[in-house]
């Protein structure tokens, strides 16, 4: 029996380790032609350490992250110092790990493959399986394909922000920088790459498209600081805050889990944690049963456990996120 992994982020990539460490047969597939390359979820929790300490990768992502202290700014001025709880480091990392221990057990992503129905038909051919899981992200072609609804809100444009991957020149790169008070900005560096995170939720609402001088523009607008200098941008990008999940995460032999079941606020950091402990926690079922050791039933109990989890994870996140915003435009 063969399960197709649609998506080869990181709830993809844990999703397909998990089986082959397990002697499933799985093949992954992303519609980009391309691996991702930004630093997007860049924090790691300890519940996922411990995942990853039993995939087998803790200690390269140990080794490419660094937990960080935060340095706050409200109106330009320091004001406190606080300590981060996530380990932090690009999720281009993280996946780079994934892809390396999977390639061990001789499983490859497929990229520029997309799928074009639930029968395994792609623009490169049919992929013959007995299981699929979409954990191809919040605009996931799985989900609409089932016509499952994703329930939930998408916000307004004040709720608009900007990220990207630069360098940073005149800053302290043993903290993890933000300012409040005239909207949010925050600068925080990496351990083993030259690359700070930018992310910005701008006083009011912008037309323009994410670009090195808007970036640099709106940090010396928003802070009020001189003498810091971005450059080299590898990666820029928008994002708009969505509210949504699915209700079932299971129909018939296909699964939904990551971004592609429940997508939230970034406020906390959840996002890519709770794609990975999805697959983490459907991987073992999915292998007992196709194996013989389990009966359909376990199947079942993926959306009972994990349904739960992403209904607290977006409550928690966004109001999260409420609390930022009010002390955004405090």
């Amino acid at each position: 029996m063969t399960v197709l992994v649609v998506g080869a982020g990181p709830t993809g990539l844990t999703m397909a380790l998990d089986l082959a460490r397990r002697g499933v047969p799985v093949r992954v597939i992303d519609k980009a032609p391309a691996y991702f390359a930004g630093s997007r979820g860049k924090g790691v929790q300890d519940r996922t350490l411990e995942v990853f300490a039993d995939l087998g990768i803790r200690d390269e992502i140990l080794a490419a992250g660094r937990h960080m202290t935060m340095r706050m700014y409200v109106n330009g001025e320091h004001t406190r110092d606080a300590a981060g709880s996530a380990l932090i480091l690009p999720q281009w990392k993280v996946e780079e790990a994934l892809r390396d221990r999977l390639a061990e057990h001789g499983v490859k992503v497929e990229l520029d493959t997309e799928l074009l129905d639930l029968d395994g038909a792609t623009n490169h051919g049919r992929i013959d399986h007995d299981y699929l899981v979409g954990c191809d992200g919040g605009r996931s072609t799985v989900r609409k394909l089932l016509g499952v609804p994703f329930e939930g809100v998408t916000a307004d444009g004040d709720q608009l922000m900007m990220l990207g991957d630069v360098e940073v020149s005149g800053l302290d790169p043993d903290y993890w920088h933000m300012w409040i008070g005239n909207g949010y900005y925050a600068l925080a560096p990496f351990r083993t790459v030259p690359q700070w995170q930018v992310q910005i939720v701008p006083p009011e609402p912008l037309g323009e498209q994410p670009s090195l001088e808007v970036f640099q523009r709106l940090f010396d607008e928003m802070t009020g600081w001189s003498g810091v200098t971005l450059s080299n941008p590898t990666w820029l990008s928008t994002y708009r805050v969505n509210v949504r999940m699915v209700r079932k995460f299971r129909v018939g032999n296909v699964f939904l889990a990551g971004d592609a079941a429940h997508v939230h606020p970034p406020t906390g950091g959840l996002g890519m944690n709770t794609g990975i402990q999805d697959a983490y926690n459907l991987g073992w079922k999915l292998a007992a049963v196709i194996n013989g050791e389990a009966g359909d039933a376990l199947l079942d109990t993926y959306e009972a456990e994990r349904l739960p989890i992403a209904e607290w994870t977006l409550g928690t996140s966004a109001e999260g996120l409420q609390k930022v915003a009010a002390a955004v435009r405090s």
